[in-house]
């Protein structure tokens, strides 16, 4: 008899990542998880080295002033996407997360990469997905449209968090 998977959870924010208003949500969704946050400010790379470099750095230094271990993924190309190392530093994530701002660059750049894959593993093995850039399988798509269509209906009380001028909303498929 085949077992499920677990869930997927996910943390999909509005822009203002990496800002304070932001850890008790990501406290919340890391709920005991330990592994280092695997920040990969990929959707911020057609932007250019400084912008790229500096969503890089927000993000390590937001994790390390929460006292979490972080690391950045420097993923700014498909070709980038499909290095070992790459999708190595996914390994024992707690957190994957996608910032930058540019999600259709984000999803062409990683649909079907060995990142892609090693994503798809991480969320397997109970990774949070995050960011406020998203680029998701079909499968996961599918898997959260529930808690999507809740989260537009009811402004994310049903999933557990909202915020106006910043959003964030938490959902587990």
């Amino acid at each position: 008899m085949a077992q499920n998977a677990p869930g997927r959870t996910f943390l999909l924010m509005g822009s203002g990542e990496f800002e304070p208003w932001s850890d008790e949500i990501e406290a919340a969704a890391l709920d005991g998880r330990t592994g280092p946050v695997a920040v990969l400010p990929t959707a911020s790379s057609v932007d250019g080295e400084d912008v790229f470099g500096r969503w890089g750095r927000m993000g390590l230094e937001h994790y390390a002033t929460s006292g979490i271990d972080a690391r950045m993924v420097p993923v700014k190309t498909r070709e980038d996407a499909e290095l070992e190392e790459h999708a190595r530093a996914l390994e024992g994530a707690s957190m994957i997360f996608f910032s930058g701002g540019k999600p259709q660059h984000l999803a062409t750049t990683i649909a079907g990469t060995r990142l892609w894959s090693a994503m798809e593993d991480a969320l397997d093995a109970g990774a949070v997905y995050a960011g406020a850039a998203r680029a998701r399988s079909s499968r996961a798509r599918r898997a959260s449209s529930g808690a999507s269509a809740a989260s537009a209906r009811d402004g994310c009380t049903g999933s557990g968090w909202c915020r106006t001028s910043r959003s964030a909303c938490t959902g587990t498929r």
